[in-house]
Formats: C-alpha cells, structure tokens, sequence
C-alpha cells in the first residue's frame, strides 16, 4: 500500500513540475512573438497515435484536415515526442521553402542527420547551400 501511495505522490509531483513548465513556456512565447493555435496532446507522446491511426485508415490525411478545421491552416501539435507548427496554406510553404534571408533553419533528426553524413546538402543552409544547390543543379 505503501509504494501505491509513493507511487502517486511521484505522478502529482511530475504533473505540477510539467504543468509550471508548460506556463513558463507559454510566457516566453508571449515575449518573443507569436504561436499558432493548435493542440500539444498528451505529455511526451503528443497526437502521435492519432497521427499513425490517421495513416491506416481509408482517409490518411484525416489528421490535417481535423485540425485545419479547428485552429486553421497553420497549427500546432506534437508528434513524435518533438513541438511541430504544420502549414496547409500554399502561400506560407512557398515562403518557408524559398527562405528568403535565412529566416527559416531546417532540422531533421538525428538518424537522418547520421544517416546522410555531416556535409550533407541537408545539413547546410544560406549561402554555402545556395552555392552547393547551383553546382549540383550544373553538374546534372
């Protein structure tokens, strides 16, 4: 009984260290600019499962469209344990993915960063990708 009652004082304290955690991050969001509405989910495993339970129904992309519905074109969720911010909006994507003036930093995970290797046209971005993308594009 007695490792029952450790056992929930552990889970109360870790709910109230998350909860303060989540309440300073929130504050520090509010300085610093702007964050799409949207829904974190569970702690650590975020929306994952809907995520992959979305992926084997007969409508996989029933996941964006729920939550474009509900928060709007650009949104937040967790998936994967990692803090994402997903763009359904063609006009937004092209401006994430021109990334005039090195306003966007891509990140990958770490087996894809081991996997690919450190001089990676992935791993590089600004001008040395810019440079690299232009004698890739000629060579081919």
């Amino acid at each position: 009984m007695a490792w029952i009652m450790g056992l929930w004082s552990l889970m109360g304290i870790l709910l109230c260290w998350w909860f303060l955690g989540v309440k300073k991050d929130q504050s520090r969001v509010k300085k610093n600019g702007k964050v799409p509405k949207g829904n974190m989910g569970w702690p650590l495993l975020g929306e994952t499962l809907d995520f992959i339970a979305c992926g084997y129904t007969s409508n996989p992309v029933s996941f964006m469209t729920k939550r474009k519905s509900l928060y709007g074109s650009v949104f937040k969720t967790n998936i994967l344990g990692t803090g994402v911010i997903v763009s359904t909006d063609p006009e937004v994507n092209k401006v994430v993915l021109q990334n005039q003036g090195n306003i966007f930093v891509p990140a990958y995970p770490k087996s894809i960063r081991e996997l690919m290797g450190q001089h990676s046209i992935l791993q590089m971005n600004g001008n040395t990708h810019r440079k690299l993308h232009a004698l890739l594009g000629g060579f081919l």
